[in-house]
């Protein structure tokens, strides 16, 4: 597992992810999510194309660049959508969001956000769990 502290902030790269750093001011922290899956534990800004996701708390976020689409779910806390042309977007916790990023932007719900069925059941246990130490 790879992280990343910025700030009081912690960002979680699961593998095959690429992150850039856009500003590491502070009172503005803001990434570049080009793919993969993150989770992010605090304060910042993620962007990804033209879609910005604010969050304060925990969110994970997975951006399939291939197919021009970014999966968000907030677990806990304040997570807002931005995109252009569209209003601000607040997200529901625990439940998934889909979102194309590419004009027209759209958006709808997956449902009820479960890591254990996900094929990435491991890197969130670890992290949701506390236990980001073990194999």
């Amino acid at each position: 597992l790879i992280s990343l502290e910025l700030g009081e902030s912690s960002i979680w790269l699961d593998k095959n992810t690429e992150v850039k750093l856009i500003d590491g001011s502070a009172g503005h922290l803001r990434i570049d999510v080009i793919q993969g899956r993150v989770i992010v534990i605090g304060e910042l800004e993620i962007q990804t194309r033209e879609l910005i996701t604010t969050v304060s708390g925990t969110t994970t976020l997975i951006h399939y660049s291939w197919l021009d689409e970014l999966e968000i779910t907030a677990i806990d806390g304040s997570t807002l959508v931005t995109a252009p042309q569209m209003s601000t977007i607040p997200l529901d916790n625990q439940i998934t969001y889909q979102f194309d990023t590419l004009s027209p932007y759209f958006f709808e719900t997956s449902g009820a956000f479960n890591p254990n069925n996900s094929e990435a059941a491991k890197f969130y246990d670890q992290i949701l769990s506390g236990d980001v130490f073990l194999d």
